[in-house]
């Protein structure tokens, strides 16, 4: 049930939560989290969700040695998330597809990395439930860039 969730909170969580797997691969897990941030109005574990889906992915498309940045601030009555990674990015040809449920991008086929597809399909129902959205930038060989914004409570 909805309830009044410090996003800051539940992002330090599932940071700690994965940053074994994230050493295992030798990859930088950076997470710059703006102080005093006001709290969200939805259920705790869908912003835990989130945060899982997008770091734990970012970590599985991101190539040992690389860096995974995480920033959290607040832009107006907006709290912002953003996960960047320097991974194996997303082809132009699959952008428009990557929020269907089990649309998998063609390198991460071919490359064998385990999925199902559907992670970012709930995850984006989730945000746009609340009142958020979501949105990618990604440049295949370079990594790709999540930003997802949800409305702070009460504003």
């Amino acid at each position: 049930k909805a309830e009044l969730v410090q996003v800051d909170a539940e992002l330090s969580e599932v940071v700690r939560e994965l940053e074994p797997p994230a050493a295992e691969k030798n990859l930088r897990l950076v997470a710059d989290i703006a102080p005093d941030l006001p709290p969200v109005y939805m259920p705790a574990d869908h912003v835990k969700s989130i945060w899982t889906n997008l770091i734990s992915n970012a970590i599985k498309y991101t190539p040992a040695g690389g860096k995974i940045n995480i920033l959290l601030r607040q832009e107006n009555s907006l709290i912002a998330g953003v996960v960047q990674d320097t991974g194996i990015g997303i082809p132009p040809d699959g952008m428009d597809q990557l929020f269907s449920e089990f649309y998998r991008a063609r390198n991460a086929k071919e490359l064998n990395i385990p999925g199902t597809g559907l992670g970012l399909a709930i995850i984006k129902q989730i945000i746009e439930k609340a009142g958020g959205e979501i949105r990618v930038e990604s440049e295949a060989g370079k990594g790709t860039t999540f930003t997802f914004t949800l409305p702070a409570a009460g504003s």
